[in-house]
């Protein structure tokens, strides 16, 4: 099985488990998958506008999977947010104006961010081999 369908199935089953039950590992290979999902979809201007602050929380669970360059990516994209929106709730922050600002920025930070993807991956399989290796 390559890496992608070894995680993502892996990602699939986590998903069902009681949030009591995720520990460490699990909850930074569920983070990674998803966000790195949501920002390939989305890009990091509309990922940005719905998690806020949140992006910080997320970037530590990329350090712990072992991909400490997409946290630094996520943590320059999150610092362009803050520049551009300085209130509470990023829900009320606007994707559109927020990339008309900062786009050049933030295609090189996603750029740099999908390069990651084949490590990802390999890091995340990792993770997956390591907690469950009958999968």
């Amino acid at each position: 099985m390559n890496d992608f369908d070894l995680v993502d199935n892996y990602f699939c089953r986590v998903c069902d488990m009681p949030d009591a039950e995720i520990d460490s590992p699990n909850k930074a290979l569920i983070e990674v998958w998803h966000s790195f999902g949501l920002i390939q979809n989305e890009g990091f201007h509309s990922y940005l506008c719905s998690i806020g602050d949140e992006a910080l929380s997320i970037a530590k669970h990329y350090e712990i999977a072992g991909l400490p360059g997409a946290a630094k990516l996520i943590i320059q994209a999150h610092g362009l947010w803050r520049r551009y929106w300085q209130g509470e709730n990023p829900d009320q922050s606007d994707p559109d104006e927020f990339r008309s600002h900062y786009g050049d920025d933030l295609d090189g930070i996603e750029s740099d961010f999908y390069g990651l993807e084949d490590q990802m991956q390999e890091a995340l399989a990792k993770i997956v081999r390591t907690i469950s290796p009958e999968t």
